[in-house]
């Protein structure tokens, strides 16, 4: 059965949720593997109808993986980091990066703002 598009439908998830961000994580045990494998993919589905309505979520970092006999699932919201090395073993520090915007609408958005610019100067 596929679920529900009504993000409505998801306020059981979102109350597990939410108090396991704001702690930074949480372990949610159900009663049975098959329980949790169903909570886990409604939660993944909330997060992806939140980002649709929003453009965002405040679970972007989450993971959800099933612990022990598969009845535990850990709500997880660290940002995964590691050790990043050449392939001749040298250390590599990573830098910051930005991701550019999308150089199509950019380029969209600078031919208004200058068609927007000569339109204000000839007035």
């Amino acid at each position: 059965m596929p679920l529900p598009k009504n993000i409505n439908t998801y306020a059981d998830v979102a109350a597990i949720l939410e108090p396991s961000r704001e702690e930074g994580g949480a372990e949610y045990t159900l009663g049975s593997r098959k329980e949790a494998i169903r909570w886990r993919q409604r939660a993944y589905y909330y997060r992806t109808l939140l980002y649709q309505r929003d453009g965002f979520t405040p679970y972007d970092n989450m993971t959800l993986t099933l612990l022990g006999l598969g009845n535990v699932v850990e709500i997880n919201f660290d940002i995964t980091k590691g050790i990043l090395r050449s392939l001749k073993g040298k250390k590599i520090e990573p830098g910051e990066y930005t991701i550019p915007a999308d150089s199509e609408a950019a380029d969209e958005l600078t031919l208004a703002a200058e068609k927007l610019s000569k339109e204000l100067e000839n007035k």
